[in-house]
């Protein structure tokens, strides 16, 4: 059993200092309950998000490997029980309080985090009386920094060609038969060299909140005993995210040496600079030159890797309601009865915006060491000059896509369960058990899946935006200060860089401050095509960015 430390199993590139998942026998199918019942997030699936529990008003927590007859199904790598603390379990007067704060050392910020669950008991004529309540609130801020290769392949040691694949990879993913078979790949002479690298520093902040109440009853016999829980968890969480990535998802496009490449006895990558060459113009002239034979096809001055910095902000609401009634009997000692009856809601509220702007850079690389080091440097190939403020030149950054996303998910379940034990002693069958259940489960499920992308302007097409024409649009930032605790130094010339947006790129979003601003900056870029375009008769180009509406339903 392991505790999954990415946000998403889909989504290796953020890690989550804490636990968001469990993963049994290295599967992440896992059934999720509630003192044996079922719970879910509304997050798409049937699982319960752990993040959104507080483990204080736990009394322990069951896995499951294997299902047995008697436990619900769903569970294809397993089952995780969570079982709450009862107040008929320790008997009289009990109060019970935890204070603690975390301090994340990369975000320097303390996290407080507090809970309370009081209960008591009463013996009377009419059997034994519990009642528990419990609150828990906690606040986690933490911050992660990554340091990242892209792409690494095999290339022939020339390094003058692309990556050598096994198969031929396009934008629509693996295509074609084999280039290759087992015995010839990867070709003989061949090194395993990057096409890129990328920096992300990711800051995240949760509060969660859980209210709790619980009260039993056993007859004076004890052989009934009922039992009535309410479970509240809500959890906010912030995500604000800022990148700086090579852009390699073209593969004639490919790295070559700006410095000498150093690989280790294997032929694998360890240090040097990358750097690229293609797309220098119509006539492919040498860089730094501004036409080829007096013709009118200039060069283009910024060579190098394309380089996105990438600007990611989310803010997530998610809610989970619980209400249960037990009801056991043992009317003799070997005859047992077990009635359940659940109604649980939750829902999901999710905005995200991710922001791109576009630059080029060299890529001085190193992964020899302990941390990796990743250094974007202005490109030795520019038109000549030496820009030392080249990544905060409003004139060498343009505005490239935006991308959003918004999840409104809702789940409502209720249920009813009856088990009958029978215990028939000694012997071959020692035990008889049979039980019912019946549940009605809605879910709707409305999610874009960070499907709208849009560009704000593109260097394929018409003339790029650039920071310089739309000024109010973005800013300099420095969001790499003590970058992996100062071991693998800044990724960038003091660490700053042109990123889209003001301080909250959510709330402008929702605001309609982004849209504005991206229509002024669209619409420029419609106007410089070599082509008429007529928005009020077309709309937007159909690669235009343009917010969701609503967002994609689908209802099960």
């Amino acid at each position: 059993v392991n505790i999954s430390r990415f946000a998403k199993t889909t989504d290796p590139d953020r890690f989550s200092v804490e636990g968001a998942g469990v993963v049994i026998r290295g599967l992440p199918f896992v059934r999720s309950e509630l003192n044996g019942r079922d719970i879910f997030s509304a997050n798409g699936g049937r699982e319960l998000s752990f993040n959104d529990v507080s483990p204080e008003l736990l009394g322990g927590v069951e896995v499951f490997k294997n299902a047995t007859a008697d436990m619900i199904d769903g569970g294809i790598s397993g089952t995780v029980n969570l079982v709450t603390r009862k107040p008929l379990d320790n008997p009289g007067l009990n109060f019970a309080g935890t204070v603690e704060a975390n301090y994340g050392d990369l975000a320097k910020e303390w996290s407080p985090a507090f809970s309370v669950l009081g209960s008591n008991t009463w013996d009377t004529n009419a059997g034994r009386f519990g009642i528990q309540f419990g609150y828990a609130q906690s606040e986690l801020i933490t911050r992660t920094d990554a340091s990242q290769v892209t792409d690494p392949c095999y290339r022939a040691a020339t390094l003058d060609g692309p990556c050598i694949r096994l198969n031929d990879v396009g934008s629509g993913g693996v295509s074609g038969d084999p280039n290759f078979t087992a015995d010839n790949f990867p070709p003989a002479g061949s090194v395993l060299a990057p096409k890129g690298a990328g920096v992300r520093t990711t800051e995240f902040d949760r509060d969660r909140r859980a209210y709790s109440a619980i009260a039993q009853w056993e007859s004076p016999d004890r052989r009934f005993l009922a039992t009535f829980e309410f479970l509240r968890a809500e959890a906010d969480l912030k995500l604000d995210e800022f990148a700086i990535l090579a852009l390699v998802n073209d593969d004639n496009l490919f790295a070559i040496p700006g410095s000498p490449w150093e690989f280790d006895s294997n032929g694998v990558f360890q240090s040097g600079v990358l750097t690229q060459i293609s797309g220098r113009g119509g006539n492919d002239c040498a860089p730094g030159s501004l036409n080829v034979g007096g013709g009118t096809f200039p060069c283009n001055p910024q060579i190098g890797i394309a380089t996105e910095n990438l600007r990611f902000q989310r803010e997530d609401d998610a809610k989970t309601q619980d209400f249960s009634l037990d009801l056991k009997w043992n009317p003799t000692d070997r005859l047992s009865f077990n009635l359940e009856g659940q109604h649980i809601t939750s829902a999901r509220d999710e905005n995200a915006l991710i922001a791109v702007t576009q630059t080029y850079s060299d890529i001085f690389v190193d992964i020899s060491g302990e941390t990796p080091i990743v250094e974007f440097r202005t490109p030795a190939t520019t038109d000549g000059s030496t820009d030392p403020g080249y990544f905060t030149n409003p004139d060498r950054t343009f505005y490239w896509f935006l991308l959003d996303n918004q999840i409104r998910n809702t789940g409502e379940l209720t249920s009813f369960r009856g088990d009958v034990d029978y215990e028939v002693g000694e012997g071959f069958i020692k035990a008889a058990r049979f039980g019912a259940r019946w549940a009605d489960r809605k879910r709707e499920t409305r999610d874009d899946q960070f499907a709208n992308w849009g560009n704000l302007s593109a260097p394929w097409l018409g003339n790029t935006q650039y920071a310089s024409d739309f000024p109010g649009s973005s800013s300099v930032r420095n969001p790499f200060a003590q970058f992996q605790r100062g071991q693998s130094g800044s990724p960038l010339p003091g660490g700053q860089a042109i990123f889209f947006g003001g301080d909250n790129l959510v709330s402008e979003y929702l605001s309609g401050v982004t849209q504005q601003q991206a229509d002024e900056i669209i619409i420029a870029w419609e106007n410089s095509f070599p082509f008429f375009w007529d928005r009020s008769a077309n709309g937007p180009f159909p690669t235009s960015w343009r917010p969701i509406v609503n967002p994609r339903a689908q209802s099960d």
